[in-house]
C-alpha cells in the first residue's frame, strides 16, 4: 500500500504540494507587520534620542562659548595697556581721556548738542549717583571703578542703525572698558609730552596711515585714551604714533612716558541678548556684541560704537549680571553679590558673577516642556551657566 500511495505522488505531484491557508497567511502578514513596527519604533526611538543628544550638545557648546567668551573680557577690564604683573593698573591710577569725541559715543551728534536728549543709552558709564554716564567727555578722568557694568534691557538701546532695536525683555546688557589684548612697549622713552611715541613692534590691529585710531598709553600709575595715526614707513621696524594735536582735545600728553610704558587699542565691548531679525533664519535669540569703530567710515565715526553687532552665539535666551561687593576690609574678596542697582559703592566691587541661560535650536526636542525667561513654554532645552570672575584691578597688591 505504501508503494502505491509513494508511486501515485509521484504521478500527480498535486497530491504531494499543499498551499498556505488564507488564514495562514493571515498570520504571516501580521507577524511581519508586527516585526516592521517594532524595528520603525527602535528606529524613531534611536533617532530621537540621536536629535535629543545632539541638540544637548550644541545647546552645551553655545553656552560655553558665549560664558568663556564675557569671562575673557572681563579679565580685561580695567587693563589699560599696563603690563603689571600683580594686578594691571593700579586702583588709585588716573586714566585721562585726551582724545576728541567721539569716545565711546553713540552718535557724534549727540555729543556735540549736549542739550539734546540722547538719542541712546548704549554709552552710559561712571557717573556714581546714577551709575551710569552719557559718555568719555574729552579732559575727564576715567574712575578705574567703573570698568564693568550692567544695565537692564529697559536702560539701554543700541547703536542707531543697528538691525537689533533692543534686548530681550528681562536681560542685561554687559558693559566692558579695556584695552586690546596685543600691544607694545614702547622703544624709545618719550623726551617731550609732545614727542611721537616709537614702538618696539607693531600693534595687532592697528591700521597703518589710518587717523583717528583710538590707543590708550600707560606706565601703570596713570594711562591716557589718545588719537593717534600708525606711521607708515617705518611700520615693519614697531613704526611709530604719531601723536596731533588736532585730533586730540590738548596739544600734548599730560606726561612724557619712559621706555616702560606699554601702547594697546582702546577696545570697549558690549554684551547683550538680542531677539533674531525678521530675516533671520532662526528664531532662538542671539548673544552679540558691540565694538567701537576703528576707523571713520560714511556711517559711524572712529571711536563711537559700531552699528554691526558681532553675534557670539545663538540659542542664548538670557544674561544677568551681579557683582561681588567687598566690605573693604583689603582682602579682595566678595562678601555679597547683589544687582548693580543695588551697587551702593563701585570702589568696593571686587568680582563679577556671569549668568546666562543657553537653549537648544530645535524645538520638541525635550520631554516635558520648559519655560522660557519670558513666560512661555516650549518644549527646548534649557541650562543655566554661571562663572564668577575676580577683577584684575581690584587684587591685592
Amino acid at each position: 500500500m505504501k508503494i502505491l500511495l509513494k508511486k501515485n505522488a509521484i504521478l500527480n505531484p498535486r497530491v504531494a504540494v499543499r498551499g498556505v491557508t488564507l488564514v495562514e497567511l493571515m498570520v504571516a502578514v501580521a507577524i511581519g507587520l508586527v516585526l516592521i513596527a517594532a524595528m520603525t519604533y527602535s528606529y524613531s526611538g534611536t533617532r530621537a534620542a540621536f536629535r535629543a543628544q545632539e541638540a544637548q550638545s550644541r545647546k552645551l557648546e553655545n553656552g560655553r562659548v558665549a560664558l568663556e567668551t564675557i569671562v575673557r573680557d572681563i579679565r580685561l577690564a580695567g587693563r589699560l595697556a599696563c603690563q603689571r604683573t600683580n594686578g594691571e593698573l593700579a586702583y588709585a591710577a588716573s586714566v585721562s581721556i585726551a582724545a576728541t569725541f567721539p569716545v565711546m559715543e553713540a552718535t557724534a551728534t549727540a555729543f556735540q548738542a549736549k542739550g539734546l536728549i540722547r538719542a541712546s543709552a548704549v554709552d552710559r558709564f561712571i557717573n556714581q549717583s546714577a551709575r551710569t554716564h552719557p559718555e568719555l567727555p574729552t579732559g575727564s578722568v576715567l574712575n578705574p571703578s567703573s570698568v564693568v557694568r550692567a544695565f537692564d534691557h529697559t536702560e539701554f538701546t543700541p547703536p542707531l542703525g543697528s538691525i537689533y532695536s533692543s534686548p530681550r525683555s528681562g536681560t542685561q546688557a554687559l558693559q566692558i572698558i579695556k584695552t586690546s589684548e596685543s600691544g607694545s612697549s614702547i622703544k624709545t622713552a618719550m623726551t617731550l609730552p609732545t614727542s611721537n611715541i616709537h614702538l618696539s613692534e607693531p600693534i595687532s590691529g592697528a591700521r597703518p596711515g589710518t587717523s583717528q585710531q583710538l590707543f590708550v598709553i600707560s606706565d601703570c600709575e596713570r594711562a591716557e585714551i589718545l588719537r593717534a595715526q600708525v606711521n607708515t614707513s617705518i611700520i615693519a621696524a614697531g613704526g611709530k604714533l604719531d601723536y596731533d594735536g588736532g585730533l586730540n582735545a590738548v596739544p600734548a600728553l599730560l606726561h612724557a612716558y619712559g621706555a616702560s610704558a606699554f601702547v594697546s587699542q582702546f577696545d570697549p565691548v558690549t554684551y547683550m541678548i538680542a531677539n533674531p531679525p525678521a530675516s533671520a533664519q532662526v528664531d532662538t535669540p542671539y548673544l552679540v556684541r558691540y565694538d567701537i569703530a576703528r576707523s571713520n567710515s560714511s556711517t559711524t565715526a572712529s571711536g563711537q560704537w559700531g552699528r554691526q553687532a558681532t553675534i557670539i552665539a545663538d540659542g542664548i535666551e538670557d544674561l544677568q549680571i551681579r557683582f561681588g561687593v567687598s566690605s573693604g576690609d583689603g582682602r579682595g574678596i566678595a562678601d555679597s553679590y547683589v544687582a548693580a542697582k543695588d551697587v551702593a559703592d563701585w570702589d568696593l566691587v571686587v568680582s563679577v558673577e556671569v549668568s546666562l541661560v543657553a537653549i537648544s535650536k530645535e524645538n520638541r526636542v525635550a520631554v516635558t516642556s520648559s519655560t522660557a525667561t519670558d513666560g512661555s513654554s516650549d518644549s527646548r532645552f534649557r541650562q543655566r551657566l554661571s562663572s564668577i570672575v575676580q577683577l584684575r584691578n581690584r587684587l591685592p597688591l
